[in-house]
C-alpha cells in the first residue's frame, strides 16, 4: 500500500479534473444487486454520458432483472466542451437521450428552458422510493423553482490538510478548526510565505491553479434564480488582486502538476512547501481520518468564505429529457441506479475492485450506500496492511477502540455529507469565462478591474439570456 495513497490522489485530481445514521447490519451472503420490487418493465431507453463508466453495471444488471428492457448506453467520442455543446444541442432539437447525463453542466439553465422533466414527480408518485434514505440536502440545493431537474448518484465535496511545520511556525492552532474558508487559507499562505525562506518556491495547494477560487467564490457573486450578479463589486476585485499574488505550479501553457512533494513511497504525502493539500472527500477516505500523520493534521472541510458548504457533481448527475417517449422507465432504472445495493460476496479480488471503483472519487446520494461502501473501504485497508506486515500509523490500539473510533468518524462524515448546501463547479459559466481568467492570472493582458467588468457582463449575459 506504499503507493495506494498516490494512486488514490492521482484518481482524485483527475476526477476533478474531467470534471441521521442508517443500519449497518448488512447481509454479506445476499447476492449483488437485488431489486426491491417485481414490476414487469419493458422498452428501449438510451443513456448518453461520457463522464460516467459505471452506468454500463447497472444497465446490465437491470436488463437481467428486466428481460423485456435494453438499455443502450451511448458515449460520444466528445470532449468535456464539445459534449457540453452536443447535449444543449439536442435537447433544443428533441433528439437527447432519455436519460442525459449533466454531471458539472449548469442543470438550472436547461431547466428554465423546460427541456428537463421535473424528477421530484416521479419520486412523489411512486411509493417504491423513500426520500428519506437519500441525502435529501443535496437534492435541496439542485432545486430550480420547487424542482428537481438532474438527480446526482453521488457527490463529493474538498477536504483540506493543513501542513503542521508550517501552520506551527505562525503559531496556527490548527487543529481546532472545525472548517475552513478560502479566504482563511489565504491569509493563512501570506503569513506563512513572509516566514518561508525560500518564497518563491512556496506553494499553496498541490494541484491548484490561481483560478481555484471562482469555482467555489462564485456562487457568492451570482443568482441563477434572480439573474441578479455583481461581479463587479470591490469584493470580487480584491479576490482577484489577492489570488493573483498565489504561487501555484499550474499554467495554462503546460498544464501540469507538481506532485514531487506528495510523499511518495510513504504516507506522509504532505512533505515540505505546500501549505495545504486539497482532496476531495472519497480520496482522503474514512482511513485518513484515522491515521496519525508526521507532517499533517486531519482533513477538515472545505468551505465558501461566506459560509455556504459547497458539494460538487462531477459524475453521473442524470436528467430526463421531456422530449423522451419512455420517462417512466427512465425513471425506473434511475431509481435503480440510485438505490441501496447490499454487500456483495465476493469471489475474486476484481470483483472486489468492481465494487469499490462504483464510489471512487464520490458519496453515494443513498444513505445506506454510502455507510456500507465506506466500512467496506476502510476494513479492506486495514486488511492489506495486516496481510503485508504493516502495521500504519493507526489512531487506535486495540479492535474495540478502532470499532468505536471508526463508527465515530464515520457519523461526523455523515454529519458533513448532511450540511452540503450549494453546488459548485458550474464547467458551463468556468468555459464562459476562461479565457478572461487566463488573460488576468497568466498572461497580464488585462487589469483586476477590467477582467471583472468583462466577467460581470459575461455572466449577466449568460444568466439572463
Amino acid at each position: 500500500m506504499k503507493y495506494k495513497m498516490i494512486w488514490k490522489i492521482l484518481v482524485g485530481f483527475m476526477l476533478i479534473v474531467i470534471l441521521s445514521g442508517c443500519s449497518n447490519n448488512i447481509d454479506t451472503n445476499s447476492d449483488f444487486p437485488e431489486t426491491r420490487d417485481n414490476k414487469e418493465l419493458s422498452g428501449t431507453l438510451t443513456v448518453s454520458t461520457i463522464f460516467d463508466t459505471y452506468i454500463d453495471t447497472f444497465a446490465e444488471e437491470f436488463m437481467d432483472m428486466h428481460p423485456n428492457v435494453e438499455i443502450i448506453v451511448e458515449r460520444p467520442e466528445d470532449n468535456r466542451v464539445s459534449y457540453m455543446y452536443r447535449i444543449a444541442i439536442d435537447l433544443l432539437g428533441g433528439t437527447a437521450s432519455d436519460l442525459i447525463d449533466l454531471s458539472a453542466l449548469d442543470i438550472n439553465h436547461k431547466a428554465q428552458s423546460g427541456l428537463l422533466a421535473n424528477i421530484y414527480d416521479f419520486m412523489d408518485s411512486d411509493p417504491d422510493f423513500n426520500k428519506s434514505d437519500y441525502y435529501t440536502n443535496i437534492f435541496e440545493a439542485m432545486e430550480y423553482e420547487g424542482g428537481l431537474y438532474a438527480m446526482p448518484l453521488s457527490f463529493n465535496y474538498d477536504m483540506v490538510y493543513i501542513s503542521k511545520p508550517l501552520a506551527e511556525s505562525i503559531g496556527l492552532d490548527y487543529e481546532n478548526y472545525k472548517y475552513i474558508n478560502y479566504t482563511e487559507m489565504i491569509n493563512i499562505y501570506e503569513k506563512v510565505k513572509k516566514t518561508h525562506p525560500s518564497p518563491d518556491e512556496f506553494y499553496l495547494m498541490p494541484g491548484i491553479g490561481k483560478e481555484s477560487f471562482f469555482n467555489y467564490e462564485s456562487v457568492d457573486f451570482f443568482d441563477i434564480k434572480t439573474g441578479d450578479a455583481n461581479f463587479d463589486s470591490n469584493e470580487f476585485i480584491q479576490h482577484l488582486k489577492l489570488t493573483k499574488k498565489l504561487n501555484t505550479v499550474y499554467h495554462p501553457d503546460t498544464q501540469e502538476w507538481d506532485f514531487t512533494r506528495i510523499g511518495v513511497g510513504n504516507e506522509d504525502f504532505l512533505i515540505k512547501d505546500f501549505m495545504f493539500a486539497k482532496f476531495t472527500t472519497i480520496d482522503i477516505d474514512l482511513k485518513n481520518m484515522m491515521v496519525e500523520f508526521e507532517n499533517t493534521g486531519s482533513p477538515i472541510p472545505f468551505i465558501s468564505s461566506k459560509g455556504n458548504m459547497p458539494f460538487s457533481n462531477f459524475l453521473s448527475t442524470y436528467a430526463i429529457s421531456n422530449n423522451s417517449a419512455n420517462k417512466e422507465l427512465a425513471w425506473e432504472f434511475l431509481k435503480y441506479c440510485a438505490s441501496a445495493k447490499e454487500l456483495p460476496v465476493f469471489e475474486t479480488k476484481e470483483d472486489e475492485e468492481k465494487y469499490s471503483f462504483m464510489f471512487l472519487g464520490n458519496i453515494p446520494i443513498n444513505i445506506e450506500n454510502f455507510y456500507t461502501h465506506f466500512r467496506h473501504s476502510f476494513e479492506s485497508e486495514v486488511k492489506w496492511y495486516k496481510e503485508n506486515g504493516l502495521e500504519g500509523n493507526w489512531k487506535f490500539t486495540n479492535e474495540e477502540e478502532k470499532e468505536k473510533m471508526f463508527q465515530d468518524t464515520l457519523d461526523q462524515i455523515h454529519k458533513w455529507n448532511q450540511e452540503r448546501d450549494v453546488l459548485v463547479g458550474n464547467r458551463e459559466l468556468s468555459t464562459l469565462l476562461r479565457e478572461e481568467l487566463d488573460n488576468y492570472y497568466y498572461y497580464d493582458l488585462a487589469t483586476a478591474e477590467e477582467t471583472a467588468k468583462i466577467i460581470q457582463n459575461k455572466v449577466f449575459t449568460y444568466l439572463n439570456e
